[in-house]
């Protein structure tokens, strides 16, 4: 055990803390017959080689047919290039790929694809999907998963080593890493080991055990994703992370983050460390209901973000030296934020804010007197405060906007009404927030969907009489909505003649 986990453990307030105040102490008892009482568990008896199982609704598992994994990879890719494989199902075994580049996975489904053996009483880590290079006359491997769909791990949902150039993007990968068996630091989508200039962009990722959610390495990007309800296990973590190697030339942003129980995006550093991080940005992203975000490091940019309603601060940028914080070259410029310090906690002089520190409006009031609908997912700016208030003197990065400055948050008037995460045929992300409340009478519609599909869009007070909107340039609004009532909408895709109906949506105007 390090010295630096024996003194944590050895401090008083530790597990009190852990399992009390934060209650982090989650835990189950399994690996007894004795313990079966409830449908779905199960237990193999090794001596014998029987397995038990309390079937659903009481059945005679002799009478079912049951069926077990017996490998890890389906599939397994060496010394190979330029290949596709496109719309393959990998159901309780997972692919790899060795030593190989330009390997493409495009619209593959993988579920129960990784899973310990705890029952078989290994406790190493489980294996999942990975790609991993052993060839130096490769430089750039440039493999890519597109399109896809990854769901219900007891591990990573994929681990990238050795990989320069990969691509993940317009994925929903979700439910992954129940228990966090052998699992430290390393992320639910670990694509930091050893590798550089990964792009994850424009996925959805929620619902994930290990207290890091993403990470990537040196010089990558993390852009356009949703991901929520990440670091539900273990102590520390944070949903986008960032190691000290890795924050050079490394972008996040245009995401949404929110409902984590751990910090949001965080560049790490490491006490008592003789390196820290440096040279990356966080920029327009939304962040709420997590920790904190917090920037250690220096020559950090971070600006134009959005964060509101987080639990302990909305942002920090780190200013305690020893443990990776010096920042005094760092840029914090244009940030819509409620609280803005240099630590979580502490004096006046500790919770000053290091470097340049610029055009931010911190604010104590509800978000709602500055953007359309923060409480239901329209961040847009309202307010005149933010419109073209900004600052664009940045020496580390080239910040673009409309108007005679860039306004203060994550969007810009007149720009993109962007919304993060993957697109297909069922639609997805609906904004207002389905179930939101207090939402203006006058709304613009938004959802993520593939524009390959034909699609409709219904809408009304009365679920069994929705009535089609018309799109205005591809446009959902919405002008004169009654106070305080319930709406009702979706979205229904059409393929050569066959209509698939979408999810219903509500949401109830504010009096």
């Amino acid at each position: 055990m390090s010295k630096a986990a024996k003194s944590m453990l050895e401090t008083g307030d530790f597990w009190q803390n852990k399992n009390g105040k934060y209650e982090e102490g989650h835990y189950y008892l399994e690996g007894k017959l004795e313990l079966l009482d409830s449908e779905n568990e199960w237990f193999f008896d090794a001596k014998t080689k029987t397995v038990y199982l309390w079937a659903p609704d009481g059945a005679d598992p002799n009478t079912l047919t049951v069926k077990g994994k017996v490998q890890t990879y389906g599939l397994t890719v060496r010394n190979s290039s330029h290949v596709v494989f496109k719309n393959i199902d990998f159901f309780a075994t997972a692919y790899t790929v060795i030593s190989s580049h330009n390997i493409t996975f495009d619209d593959v489904n993988a579920s129960h694809y990784a899973f310990s053996k705890r029952m078989l009483g290994e406790l190493t880590r489980p294996d999942t999907i990975k790609f991993i290079n052993n060839n130096p006359d490769i430089a750039e491997t440039r493999n890519s998963i597109v399109n896809s769909h990854l769901a219900y791990t007891d591990g990573p949902a994929l681990e990238m080593i050795k990989q320069q150039g990969n691509l993940l993007d317009n994925n929903l990968i979700h439910d992954i890493d129940y228990s966090n068996l052998g699992t430290g630091g390393e992320g639910s989508i670990n694509m930091a080991s050893q590798s550089r200039q990964i792009d994850f962009t424009n996925n959805t990722f929620h619902t994930a055990g290990n207290s890091e959610g993403v990470r990537v390495g040196e010089a990558s990007l993390v852009s356009g994703n949703h991901i929520y309800n990440t670091s539900l296990l273990q102590h520390d973590g944070a949903a986008i992370n960032v190691g000290v190697a890795e924050q050079a030339g490394t972008e996040i942003a245009h995401n949404w983050v929110h409902d984590s129980d751990k910090a949001g995006i965080r560049f790490d550093g490491v006490e008592g460390a003789a390196k820290t991080g440096q040279d990356g940005k966080v920029h327009h992203n939304v962040v709420w209901n997590t920790e904190f975000s917090i920037i250690k490091g220096d020559r950090q940019a971070t600006f134009n973000n959005t964060m509101f309603d987080n639990r302990i601060v909305d942002l920090i940028i780190f200013n305690k030296e020893s443990a990776g914080g010096l920042n005094h070259q760092s840029e914090t410029l244009n940030n819509l934020i409620g609280t803005l310090q240099g630590r979580k906690s502490g004096t006046a002089e500790q919770l000053i804010v290091p470097g340049i520190v610029d055009s931010n409006i911190q604010t104590s009031t509800a978000m709602e007197g500055y953007l359309f609908g923060a409480s239901w997912g329209d961040f847009r700016p309202k307010s005149e405060l933010l419109i073209d208030t900004g600052s664009a003197g940045s020496s580390l990065a080239n910040i673009e906007y409309l108007g005679s400055a860039p306004d203060v948050g994550a969007y810009e008037v007149g720009g993109e009404y962007w919304l993060p995460g993957h697109r297909s045929q069922l639609a997805s992300n609906p904004v207002p927030f389905d179930k939101a409340t207090g939402v203006g009478t006058s709304v613009e519609l938004k959802f993520n969907i593939d524009l390959g599909y034909e699609h409709t869009v219904w809408f009304g007070r009365d679920l069994e009489s929705l009535s089609q909107l018309n799109s205005q340039n591809g446009q959902y609004r919405l002008s004169t909505l009654s106070p305080n009532s319930t709406y009702s909408w979706r979205v229904d895709t059409s393929v050569n003649g066959i209509t698939t109906l979408g999810k219903v949506w509500h949401f109830t105007t504010a009096p």
